[in-house]
C-alpha cells in the first residue's frame, strides 16, 4: 500500500532537529559561587562568567524525546494518506467545438501533458474521456492512454456555431460517476457550470481580420458581387487581399481597416465563370480567410396561370418578384404549380400542385365577420392578416385531413389539402374581392409554398450557403434509387463520402469554406459555396487562459486516498512526550535547587 504526502510543506518542520542538536550543543555552563551565609543567596547572580560555549554533546532522555517530538510532529503536519486498492480516476472532457477554438488548438495541445500529470494522482489508474460539446461526432477518445488521448485531441477539429454545452457536460457526467472529474475545455470564460464541471480555458486574444459575408445582384445588366471584411482587433489592421479563380490567384489589393472597422470590397462577377475565390492574407484564425462564391442558380419552378394570365391575376406580381419561375411551361409537361380557380359547377380540385381561389362574383357583398386567428405552421408563422377584408362568398368543402392555416371566426380562410404528396393552397375566399393582394402576409404566403414545392423538386440548384447550414434535399427515393455521393474541399485537401438517403432531412453544407457538390448517381442535384460568417466565433478579444483545476487535484487526491489511521495515536504520542519531557526537566532543575541547598553552609 503507498503512502501520499499531501502537505510537502510540512517537511520544513525537520529543520527542528539541528535546532533541538544546537540548543544541547550550545548550553549555559553553571558556575558554583561559596557563600558562608544562606541569606546572600539572593543577591548572586545566576548567568554565566564565561557566556555560552559548544559541549559535547551528551545523549539524555530529555533530547531523545524531543528529537522524536519534531519527527511526530512532522509526520502529522505533512498529512500522509494510504492509496486505495485498485482505485480509477476517471476524468472526462469535454472540448469545446466551437470554431474559435481552433485558433487555440495547439496551445491545449502543449499545455495538456501538464495538466493531466497536476490531476493524476501516484499509484492511480486514470481513464480518460473526450466529447466534442455540440454532441453531433461520435466520442472523440476513450481509454486509459494519455498520449493516444492527445493524439485524439490532435485529429479533432472544431468547427461548430455558439451553441449551448450542458447536455454534453450532463452527459459527461454520468460518463465518469459523480465522483469523477468533469473538464469543460474552452477559449473563453465560463462561470457556474454545471453538474459540478471545472473549467479549463486556454484562449487567447489574436488580432484577427476576416470575411464576414458576401450579396450578390443584378446590376446594369451584369452580376455583382460585394463582400464585408471586418477588423476584430483593437488596434489597425493592413491586409492584402485577392480573387482566386481555378486556383489561380490574381493581383493582390491592400486593405487597410481601423480598430473594428468593415470595408465593403465588390467588382464584376467574372464572365464564363461558375465560381471562384476571395483569399486574404492568413492570420492565426483561417477559417474566415477565404470566401467562396458560386453563380446562383435556383431549381427553375414552372408555373402556369391557367385561363387567367392577364394583368389582373393577384398572383401575377408575386410571381415576377422571385427568381427562377418560368410562367411559360412546355406544353409537352405538366408545370409544377398550377394556379387555378374553383368553379362550384365543376367542384373538382387539381390532382396536382396548385394553388386554389374561389370566383364568386355573385356572391354576397359584405365582409366576412369574426376575429382572424393563424395557426401555428412554418407558411403562416409570424404573419400579420389583421388587415385582411374577404367577402362572405361561397366555400370550398373542409376535409378532414386539411389543415387550416387561417381562420375568420368559424370559417376557414386559407387551408392546405395534401394527399398523396400532393399539395393544393386554397384561399377560401374571392381573391379579386378582397385586399388580400395588397397585404405582405399573401405575397410572403405564396412565396413560401412556391418554395416548398422547389425545395421537392429533383433537380440542380447552385447555392451561396454557411457553413454547417441545413440544407434540404430532393433525390430518387425509389427501391433501385442510389444513395448521394457528397464532395468538397478544406483547406488542405479534397473530401468524398456518401450520404444514405435517410438522412436526405438532416444534411447540412460543410462546416470548413470551400466548394462543395451533392450528386445521386451521374447526376448532380446541388452544387455550392460554404462561407465562414460567423462574427461571434471571429472575435478573440474576450479570450482568456484561466484554469480551476487546482481545487479539483486534491479533491481527486481526497477521493482516491484515506487518512492515516494511527493520527489520534500519533497526536496522543506527541502530548505525552511533550509533558515526559517537561516532567523530567522539572525533575532536574527541583534537583539541582536541592543540590544547591545542601552544599552552601548555614
Amino acid at each position: 500500500m503507498e503512502i501520499l504526502f499531501t502537505n510537502l510543506a510540512g517537511f520544513w518542520a525537520l529543520l527542528g532537529i539541528p535546532v533541538v542538536l544546537a540548543i544541547h550543543l550550545l548550553q549555559r555552563q553553571a558556575t558554583q559561587v561559596t557563600i558562608s551565609t544562606r541569606f546572600l543567596l539572593e543577591k548572586t547572580r545566576s548567568e554565566s562568567t564565561e557566556g555560552r560555549r559548544i559541549e559535547r554533546l551528551r545523549a539524555s532522555i530529555p533530547l531523545w524525546l524531543q528529537l522524536l517530538l519534531v519527527l511526530i510532529l512532522t509526520w502529522l503536519l505533512v498529512e500522509p494518506r494510504w492509496q486505495n486498492n485498485n482505485a480509477v480516476q476517471r476524468v472526462a472532457l469535454v472540448l469545446d467545438s466551437s470554431a474559435s477554438m481552433q485558433a487555440s488548438k495547439q496551445s491545449l495541445l502543449s499545455s495538456l501533458p501538464e495538466i493531466l500529470d497536476n490531476i493524476g494522482s501516484p499509484g492511480v489508474r486514470a481513464e480518460f474521456v473526450a466529447i466534442d460539446s455540440s454532441l453531433r461526432n461520435e466520442g472523440i477518445y476513450h481509454g486509459d492512454d494519455q498520449s493516444d488521448l492527445i493524439n485524439s485531441i490532435d485529429r479533432w477539429v472544431p468547427l461548430e456555431g455558439e451553441h449551448d454545452p450542458v447536455p454534453a457536460l450532463e452527459i459527461a457526467r454520468s460518463l465518469v460517476g459523480k465522483d469523477g472529474l468533469v473538464v469543460f475545455v474552452t477559449d473563453h470564460a465560463a462561470p457556474n457550470l454545471p453538474f459540478g464541471a471545472h473549467l479549463l480555458a486556454v484562449g487567447k486574444v489574436i488580432q484577427n481580420v476576416g470575411f464576414t459575408g458576401s450579396s450578390l445582384s443584378n446590376e446594369k445588366g451584369s452580376l455583382q458581387w460585394k463582400a464585408l471584411i471586418k477588423n476584430y482587433s483593437d488596434a489597425p489592421q493592413e491586409r492584402q487581399w485577392s480573387v482566386y479563380i481555378d486556383d489561380n490567384p490574381q493581383p493582390s489589393r491592400p486593405i487597410s481597416l481601423k480598430p473594428g472597422q468593415t470595408l465593403t470590397v465588390g467588382g464584376d462577377f467574372p464572365d464564363q465563370i461558375e465560381r471562384f475565390s476571395l483569399v486574404l492574407q492568413p492570420d492565426e484564425f483561417v477559417l474566415d480567410d477565404r470566401l467562396p462564391i458560386i453563380r446562383p442558380s435556383p431549381k427553375t419552378i414552372t408555373v402556369s396561370l391557367g385561363k387567367d394570365t392577364d394583368e389582373n391575376n393577384p398572383f401575377a406580381a408575386v410571381l415576377a418578384s422571385l427568381d427562377g419561375i418560368n410562367t411559360t411551361p412546355p406544353a409537352n409537361a405538366p408545370p409544377d404549380v398550377l394556379i387555378a380557380t374553383y368553379n362550384p359547377l365543376d367542384p373538382a380540385i387539381p390532382n396536382q400542385n396548385a394553388i386554389v381561389s374561389i370566383s364568386d362574383r355573385l356572391g354576397k357583398q359584405e365582409a366576412s365577420q369574426g376575429q382572424i386567428v393563424a395557426v401555428n405552421d412554418p407558411l403562416v408563422r409570424g404573419l400579420n392578416w389583421q388587415g385582411l377584408i374577404a367577402r362572405s362568398s361561397l366555400k370550398i368543402p373542409k376535409l378532414e385531413t386539411d389543415n387550416v392555416l387561417l381562420w375568420q371566426g368559424d370559417r376557414p380562410l386559407i387551408l392546405l389539402r395534401t394527399i398523396g404528396g400532393v399539395q393544393r393552397l386554397i384561399f377560401n375566399f374571392d381573391l379579386t374581392a378582397s385586399n388580400a393582394n395588397r397585404l405582405p402576409a399573401f405575397v410572403i404566403l405564396v412565396s413560401r409554398f412556391i418554395e416548398k414545392i422547389r425545395n421537392q423538386k429533383i433537380g440542380l440548384a447552385n447555392l451561396n450557403v454557411e457553413t454547417g447550414q441545413a440544407l434540404q434535399l430532393a433525390a430518387n427515393s425509389g427501391e433501385e434509387a442510389q444513395n448521394l455521393t457528397v464532395r468538397w474541399d478544406s483547406y488542405t485537401a479534397k473530401h468524398e463520402k456518401t450520404l444514405p438517403l435517410a438522412q436526405l432531412s438532416s444534411f447540412r453544407a460543410p462546416n470548413e469554406p470551400g466548394f462543395f457538390e451533392v450528386s445521386q448517381g451521374d447526376k448532380f442535384i446541388l452544387k455550392g459555396a460554404a462561407s465562414f460568417a460567423d462574427t461571434r466565433e471571429a472575435d478573440f478579444r474576450d479570450a482568456v487562459t484561466v484554469s480551476s483545476l487546482d481545487s479539483a487535484a486534491s479533491n481527486l487526491v481526497q477521493y482516491h486516498t484515506r487518512e492515516d489511521p494511527y493520527w489520534k495515536i500519533w497526536t496522543i504520542l506527541a502530548t505525552a512526550v511533550l509533558l515526559l519531557n517537561w516532567h523530567l526537566r522539572s525533575r532536574r532543575t527541583m534537583s539541582q535547587d536541592r543540590s544547591l541547598s545542601s552544599s552552601s553552609p548555614t
